[in-house]
């Protein structure tokens, strides 16, 4: 009994946390009101999909009659320092900060918990999620205090209730953009959402828009590419990976599905093992049902009584899973999931995971229980009982169920394991090995060469340098818009010192590599792949900058996004960057 109690506990756990990752990915951005009308546009240029549009693309498509409002983000969430002042002490915080047009509140519902969502529309204000009010001010309000930045202050003109994890959306400090930053046509900067009409056609409107979009591109941007448009829904953004400069959060539906298939297979297996130990105590059990028989215990009454123990079992092991899930939460098995893993966040997946919990119960006992009352009385008293054919075969057809079940999650398991190596050891184009990765802030930065100098002392230090981003984390880097020999070209780049691809063991495929004079005008090298696609050439200019040299395509970015043309550039002397010391 305690061997089936345990084993049902932990397949019960284990089933109720890979539910839990389960309907955090399913129910990705559902929570947004209106989420069935909110759409991301996105652009096709040259055989590719961007997530980032310019402000005057996205006025144009706003005016269609199908579209009720649209928004703009800024790409990315930019690190920002705060200094804020608190019962008469001030500490200095770094938050991430997006900007957005005001009517993004009117595209996505925010729940105010204090002041307004409209004073994105008022000069120097921002919207704060209730986590930050509370790291920032503690219990007082955190209306009309101020946010000291580097450039400036601004005051929170409202705090919203935070979004869950499973958000598109995330719990930023948003801003205003600024309304004379409107940029040309094939200026590509921001995220772009609308929101339809609810009686709109939007895939024939859509169709309209992209014929109306080429003619206007043509007539306002004669050097940009072919534009194809997409609106894609709210929610799949968080499935699709094919989109670049696309910061949502991703998954994918077919690790879903796999995870969910193995929920199940955990949960049917573990209900057949149940069945196969009630199956095998029924010799011992025999004699006592009988005697309960022969003293005028009914079939039916014997069944019922059978049934509701196996149901008590299967309650109490369902119990003892919750506790088992509690205590995993605990744990650094949580850093594994991006799931919340408490189960009082879950109201209905803990209700279906009881029905199912009902359900074996019942069918773990059903059989059982009829066989079991199948015999006469006088041949069990007897000891004349054996299990029957029948019987017999059955509990093998079981156990070879449990065992084929078993062997493929094993081997799931082991190809899943060989995959992550391969991930984990693949060739990046670059060292990862003995290096240390670590953010800086603004003081650093203004003392970078003393910093630099205080590095170099410890004899473990070899080598320092700097980069605006950490290879390989990102699916997507800024992006910068150009013209290259009469045509628009497209390509990521990474601001970053001269010593950064000696210190990363980059190698130069044609070319020279960086030097120290090259920050007095600044220079690019590009990789392979940007100078196959634009036909780029070893000391011609792009935007008065001068290539210097090539590298191989290297994993810049992380293995969800293929190699896309980019260019590592050393800014000149009058230039500075977000730094990483590496």
């Amino acid at each position: 009994m305690i061997i089936n109690i345990l084993g049902l506990s932990v397949a019960f756990a284990a089933f109720l946390i890979i539910l839990m990752q389960v309907y955090f990915d399913r129910s990705f951005d559902a929570f947004h009101k209106d989420a069935k009308r909110i759409y991301r546009i996105e652009l096709g240029i040259q055989g590719n999909k961007f997530a980032i549009v310019s402000r005057p693309i996205s006025e144009f498509i706003s005016k269609s009659p199908q579209i009720e409002t649209f928004a703009l983000i800024t790409s990315s969430a930019a690190s920002t320092s705060y200094t804020v002042i608190c019962n008469n002490v001030k500490n200095r915080y770094n938050e991430l900060a997006q900007r957005v047009t005001p009517s993004f509140t009117d595209v996505f519902h925010f729940d105010i918990l204090e002041g307004t969502d409209k004073v994105l529309a008022l000069p120097g204000q921002v919207l704060i999620p209730a986590s930050l009010a509370k790291k920032f001010f503690g219990d007082e309000s955190a209306v009309g205090k101020q946010l000291e930045e580097q450039s400036g202050s601004v005051i929170v003109g409202g705090v919203y209730k935070d979004f869950p994890k499973n958000s598109s959306i995330r719990n930023v400090i948003y801003g205003a953009i600024p309304d004379n930053e409107s940029g040309g046509w094939g200026d590509l900067r921001y995220n772009a959402y609308v929101k339809v009409i609810p009686t709109g056609n939007i895939a024939q409107e859509r169709i309209r828009l992209e014929k109306e979009l080429s003619k206007t591109l043509k007539e306002n941007e004669p050097g940009m590419p072919e534009t194809k448009l997409y609106l894609t829904p709210l929610r799949d953004l968080h499935n699709i990976t094919d989109v670049m400069y696309d910061n949502t959060p991703k998954s994918n539906k077919q690790t879903a599905t796999i995870l969910l298939t193995i929920a199940f297979a955990i949960i049917i297996v573990a209900g057949i093992n149940f069945m196969n130990m009630s199956m095998a105590l029924i010799p011992k059990r025999m004699k006592s049902i009988n005697i309960h028989k022969v003293l005028g215990g009914t079939n039916s009454s014997i069944r019922v009584n059978y049934i509701f123990e196996s149901i008590i079992v299967s309650s109490l092991s369902f119990l003892i899973g919750l506790v088992f899930v509690f205590l995993v939460s605990k744990t650094s098995v949580t850093s594994l999931l991006d799931a919340d893993i408490n189960f009082w966040m879950y109201p209905g997946l803990v209700v279906t995971a009881m029905i199912i919990v009902l359900l074996i119960g019942v069918l773990s006992g059903l059989y059982p229980s009829f066989y079991i009352t199948s015999f006469q009385p006088a041949l069990v008293l007897k000891g004349a009982f054996g299990m029957t054919i029948e019987a017999k075969n059955l509990r093998r057809l079981l156990i070879g169920i449990q065992f084929i079940t078993a062997f493929v999650l094993i081997i799931s398991s082991w190809f899943m394991y060989l995959q992550n190596g391969c991930l984990r050891n693949a060739d990046v184009g670059y060292d990862k090995d003995q290096i240390i990765l670590s953010g800086i802030n603004q003081s650093i930065i203004n003392s970078k060469n003393a910093f630099t100098n205080q590095l170099k002392s410890f004899a473990g230090i070899e080598d320092v340098a700097y980069a605006a981003s950490a290879l390989s984390t990102e699916d997507n880097y800024n992006a910068w818009s150009t013209e290259f020999d009469g045509e628009k070209i497209m390509f990521q780049w990474i601001p970053v010192d001269p010593s950064f691809l000696s210190v990363m063991n980059i190698q130069i495929s044609e070319g020279r590599g960086f030097r120290e004079d090259d920050k007095k005008s600044g220079k690019y090298i590009f990789n392979e792949k940007a100078k196959k696609e634009f036909g780029l050439t070893l000391n011609t200019l792009v935007d008065s900058v001068e290539i210097i040299g090539f590298i191989p395509d290297i994993q810049y970015t992380t293995f969800r996004t293929p190699s896309a043309p980019m260019a590592f550039y050393v800014p000149s002397n009058h230039k500075d960057f977000t730094s990483l010391p590496i």
